[in-house]
């Protein structure tokens, strides 16, 4: 049995190579794109983590302390209250009160509370004359959050301001 094909054998001299190889090629540069873009995405989302992991951490510090400053007497088991120490220490011009709270094992977390002096309260001039006015101590509570103290990208920093009304 003859067997004709369509096309001379010898016009093709490895065409079909040279078509597969070339395909291949652009398929390899196309996975290679991927996995590129796909590692950027990875370290986008483990920065986004860290972010959140350690915004967390700040905002907890920092809610740890304020909860401490909600005391309106001395706390119990005699420990000095903390905005009357943060006082004691700008007066004495030693360095702002820091806390580290409990439970931050695979990072480093603290708060400092910072002393900033009075203001006038509202509604309390007319009684400046007389010193029986009434202000607001002002304080600020820095927050911070590291997990990775050698990566910048793994760190928070957050700022609360509170106030607490007294007699002048």
């Amino acid at each position: 049995m003859n067997i004709r094909h369509s096309y001379p054998v010898r016009q093709q001299q490895g065409a079909a190579l040279v078509v597969g190889l070339l395909l291949l090629m652009v398929l390899t540069v196309v996975s290679l794109s991927g996995l590129k873009n796909t590692r950027r995405q990875q370290q986008m989302t483990s920065n986004a983590e860290f972010e959140m992991r350690t915004f967390a951490a700040a905002e907890s510090a920092i809610r740890d302390v304020f909860n401490e400053a909600r005391y309106l007497r001395d706390p119990p088991g005699g420990e000095v209250y903390i905005l009357r120490e943060a006082i004691q220490r700008d007066d004495d011009g030693t360095a702002p009160l820091t806390r580290q709270p409990p439970g931050f094992t695979d990072f480093q977390v603290s708060a400092t509370l910072t002393y900033r002096g009075t203001s006038v309260a509202p509604g309390s001039t007319a009684n400046q004359g007389t010193g029986a006015g009434y202000v607001v101590h002002n304080y600020d509570i820095d927050g911070q959050a590291i997990l990775d103290p050698a990566d910048p990208l793994s760190r928070s920093f957050h700022r609360q301001a509170i106030g607490q009304l007294g007699p002048n």
